[in-house]
């Protein structure tokens, strides 16, 4: 339909998997990816919390307050730890953390703007079940969620992702407004919200 549409359609597109960027990473630059982001998480949210001034949560520490005083509501028995939360209390930060994030940013980036240019791509489109967005979003770059519907076993929404290299969000935003265009009954409200089972 893409092709009938006057699109060029290029399958099989070989772009890495996300797995794959942070294996590189930790194999080329030692860095150790499972824990880039957990160091710095508290003083991030610290950071970010101290942006809103009516909020009784300023913190990380009033976060894990804040549950535990709510504990009914906050750590129901299905869901009662918030254990990394309090270990992330205790975390100290990594000094190397921007230098390592704009690392993963530079090898997601070329990762991706590599593939486009080899085939000649405006756009890359995968499932939504997978981690291609993941890369899009190490990379920095815009993301676009194409709906196709909704699954029958739990009316979760689906459908595709689609990832363009720096300064092609206007090209994403052609695409989801052809994509809207070819298939107007995708989007639509969910079932629960709707009152009608998945379709």
């Amino acid at each position: 339909m893409i092709s009938a549409a006057g699109a060029k359609v290029v399958r099989d597109v070989p772009l890495q998997p996300f797995w794959q960027l942070y294996d590189d990473i930790e194999a080329e630059h030692g860095i150790d990816t499972e824990n880039l982001w957990e160091p710095n998480f508290k003083y991030d949210f610290d950071n970010f919390m101290s942006l809103y001034e009516t909020t009784p949560v300023r913190s990380l520490a009033d976060l894990v307050q804040y549950h535990n005083d709510h504990a009914d509501v906050c750590l129901p028995p299905e869901h009662p730890s918030q254990k990394l939360l309090e270990g992330a209390l205790d975390e100290t930060p990594d000094p190397d953390a921007a230098s390592k994030a704009q690392l993963v940013q530079r090898e997601a980036q070329k990762r991706i703007t590599s593939v486009l240019s080899e085939f000649d791509l405006d756009v890359i489109i995968s499932h939504c079940d997978g981690r291609m967005a993941s890369l899009a979003a190490a990379a920095g770059y815009a993301i676009a969620s194409l709906p196709l519907g909704f699954a029958v076993f739990n009316g979760r929404a689906w459908g595709i992702n689609a990832i363009a290299s720096a300064g092609g969000e206007a090209k994403l935003v052609e695409l989801m407004s052809a994509w809207e265009k070819t298939f107007p009954e995708a989007r639509k409200a969910p079932p629960q919200l709707a009152g009608t089972t998945a379709a």
